[in-house]
């Protein structure tokens, strides 16, 4: 059995699908091992190339062995021997001072995983950015750790720029010279725009479009069919039929809404833990458990990332609410599964998924908003809770759930909340809610992570009668309230 497996991904309906089929035929010839998936498109060459990190990721998940990426506009001549029996955490060939990413050997290793993992989270902050330099910028950070080896050259010979290898093992023809200018004209990005608009737009490497002068008809004609920047004449090539989130406006005005995380706290989560018959909203993996509660509380999810698949669509009665990027991974359209636009809650395509929740509560009408889970926050434990089954190391420095706290108010803009860390046990210690402080601050700006972990709170003893009896909650107020009290 081969300890090694070659990788390849390609987006549907692209001229990639012809390239593909080349690879695959050597691949079979030469009884090579190989994993190859199709993605949808994520409309732009750079975005496209933003799944790459994902899906090796995933490989190395699944496989457990030595992976060989390898892109799929690419030939191979010979079995690949430098993979079978690879002792390293990772292989890449430089051109110069320049990684090259066509041809990528990853050692089943934790620093291999972990270099990976780091890839993702420096992908994904810079979608526009090719990953061959974010990987690049990943590597030089790792440099001091990895055991490396430089990859031949004839593992990775470019058609027209390496003459000098003769006899290649693996030959790039990079397509991406021919197809990237056709995949961004027959992609999504590119819009019909009527012809009496006379308009010229313009578009951006964020994946918008734009005008250059103002321009009242096209104005509302964009308006009506996608998704606006706010205050700007920009948009997002995207449609959503916001009759779909509309329809939960108000439902439930006068109630206490619940926001669930997933700190450690959740394998405790009961429906004790909820005192009203308020929504719950389980943020990705939390709704899982969420779904599993016995109470007859409206339920709802919500998903941003594409990389868990297919997994969350409800199981009973409840909501999943998806970003337009993970809507595309549901085949089967439910009822139960709708559509947002993340930018009715932050001036972004992909805030952080505390925003989409509270923003979900606040259209809901809700009064208030629990948040429970949320340990980080609380009392500065970064892990998540068993129940979501993989490490949060696995998706960058937990440490940057300790400015979760932080985010959160600047989302809540005065809003009243209240903090709860679920116990698992009978009787109940309560603290009195807060209403944050007023920010003007922009949520989508960065904030360096706060290094101090939040106080913990006096707690003030009293009695609550729920409808499901007593419940022991450790509820914590904002330091800002301990700052008062001192």
């Amino acid at each position: 059995m081969d300890d090694y497996v070659v990788i390849a991904f390609y987006t549907i309906n692209t001229p990639y699908e012809d390239e593909v089929k080349k690879l695959e035929a050597d691949l079979k010839e030469l009884d090579i091992p190989y994993d190859i998936h199709g993605y949808p498109s994520r409309s732009k060459w750079e975005f496209n190339c933003g799944i790459k990190p994902e899906f090796v990721r995933d490989m190395m998940k699944k496989h457990k062995k030595t992976v060989m990426y390898i892109d799929v506009d690419a030939r191979i001549y010979a079995r690949p021997l430098l993979a079978s029996g690879f002792k390293h955490d990772f292989s890449c060939y430089h051109k110069q001072e320049e990684l090259l990413s066509g041809t990528l050997i990853f050692g089943y290793t934790d620093t291999a995983r972990e270099l990976v993992d780091a890839w993702v989270i420096e992908q994904r902050d810079n979608p526009t950015v090719w990953d061959q330099r974010t990987l690049s910028n990943v590597y030089k950070r790792f440099t001091s750790k990895l055991d490396f080896l430089t990859l031949p050259a004839e593992y990775i010979k470019i058609f027209d720029t390496m003459s000098f290898v003769e006899r290649p093992i693996i030959e790039h023809f990079q397509a991406s010279r021919k197809y990237k200018t056709n995949l961004v004209i027959k992609g999504e990005m590119m819009i019909e725009v009527p012809a009496n608009l006379k308009v010229n737009v313009r578009y951006a490497k964020d994946g918008t479009f734009w005008m250059p002068r103002n321009n009242r008809e096209a104005e509302k004609y964009f308006d009506k069919n996608y998704i606006r920047y706010p205050g700007e004449l920009r948009w997002w090539p995207i449609t959503i039929d916001d009759n779909a989130v509309n329809k939960f406006k108000n439902c439930a005005a006068g109630k206490v809404g619940y926001l669930v995380g997933k700190g450690p706290s959740l394998d405790k989560l009961t429906a004790d833990d909820f005192q009203t018959d308020g929504p719950i909203i389980g943020l990705n993996e939390a709704f899982k458990i969420v779904e599993e509660l016995d109470c007859s509380n409206p339920k709802f999810g919500t998903q941003q990332d594409t990389w868990m698949g297919a997994t969350m669509a409800p199981k009973s009665e409840g909501t999943l609410f998806v970003s337009p990027r993970a809507w595309k991974i549901y085949e089967q359209k439910q009822d139960n599964i709708v559509q947002i636009n993340p930018v009715m809650f932050a001036r972004s395509m992909t805030p952080p998924s505390h925003a989409i929740g509270i923003g979900l509560l606040k259209m809901m009408n809700v009064t208030k908003i629990v948040f429970l889970c949320f340990d980080a926050c609380v009392n500065g434990i970064t892990e998540y809770a068993k129940c979501v089954g993989y490490d949060p190391k696995n998706m960058g420095d937990p440490k940057r759930f300790l400015n979760h706290k932080n985010d959160i108010e600047r989302y809540l803009q005065g809003f009243p909340c209240e903090w709860v860390i679920p116990t698992g046990q009978s009787s109940c210690e309560l603290t009195s809610s807060y209403i944050p402080s007023q920010s003007s601050d922009n949520p989508e700006l960065h904030h360096e992570p706060d290094h101090e972990p939040p106080q913990l709170c006096s707690q003030e003893n009293s009695e609550n009668t729920s409808r499901k009896g007593k419940v022991h909650l450790q509820r914590m107020s904002d330091r800002l309230d301990i700052q008062q009290q001192s």
